[in-house]
């Protein structure tokens, strides 16, 4: 299966209910028209009767393409969506203000160590500190509800956005974690599964941020780290920045 964009999404799924109607023998007159101004219909959707009322897919099947093989336009809907849920308004700001307060009450990450911006964090001023992201996998790993989560997740080897990382080599399968990248940083966030194949805890923590230019070596350098802390999570952060603080920068990176 191929992922596309569409130009205009709304005139497309307003054609393809029109076809779909005709195909049962439903005529529609006027044809079919879409919009970009969600304000332009507000009043039939506030008070006319709806045709139809469609139950979408649960969170986990949404989550999955979100981490997996990173569908942006899905993270910015589901932004939405929490706005609308939890603040009564489907917006860039009503989400945000949700997803900063979990991060801030839930998760505990200082609020000085993130700026958001948008839903899936192609925004440039998007930026986050390594130590808040592996507080955020500690967290998520712990959750009682945290499996989609981790499922979703791509795996070293496998279909996802790192169906080609860490192939041939120990790592392969064991890495599970998210991509992130824009010009000249590319970055991983995610666990790394014990080679024992489960004696001891289950998965260790881990973020990486890096550039090309010393990523290849500091990398490989912190991944034996990471294995051989035998998932202590919780020393992770201090531990992983010894042997990179020469070339690894202080300060928060951008992210996508």
């Amino acid at each position: 299966m191929e992922s596309v964009a569409l130009p205009d999404p709304n005139l497309y799924a307003a054609r393809a209910l029109a076809a779909s109607l005709a195909r049962r023998g439903v005529a529609v007159e006027g044809g079919a028209v879409g919009t970009t101004d969600s304000l332009a219909y507000r009043t039939v959707r506030c008070c006319a009767s709806p045709l139809v009322d469609f139950r979408g897919r649960p969170l986990p099947d949404i989550i999955f393409p979100i981490l997996n093989s990173s569908q942006n336009w899905f993270a910015e809907m589901l932004l939405k969506i929490l706005g609308r849920e939890l603040k009564g308004e489907g917006s860039w700001a009503a989400g945000l203000g949700v997803e900063r307060g979990f991060l801030t009450d839930s998760v505990k990450i200082d609020s000085t160590a993130f700026a958001l911006e948008d839903g899936s964090g192609l925004a440039a001023g998007n930026l986050v500190t390594p130590q808040a992201f592996a507080k955020l996998l500690a967290y998520m790993h712990r959750h009682p509800k945290g499996g989609p989560f981790v499922a979703g997740l791509p795996h070293a080897g496998q279909p996802g956005s790192l169906l080609k990382r860490f192939v041939g080599t120990p790592l392969e399968g064991r890495v599970i974690a998210k991509t992130g990248s824009i010009d000249r940083v590319n970055s991983l966030s995610g666990y790394i599964e014990p080679a024992n194949g489960g004696a001891g805890p289950s998965r260790s923590a881990s973020r990486r941020m890096g550039t090309p230019y010393h990523i290849s070596r500091c990398s490989t350098r912190s991944i034996r780290l990471w294995c051989r802390s035998g998932g202590n999570s919780p020393s992770l952060p201090s531990a992983r920045r010894a042997p990179c603080s020469r070339n690894a920068p202080a300060r928060p990176w951008r992210r996508d």
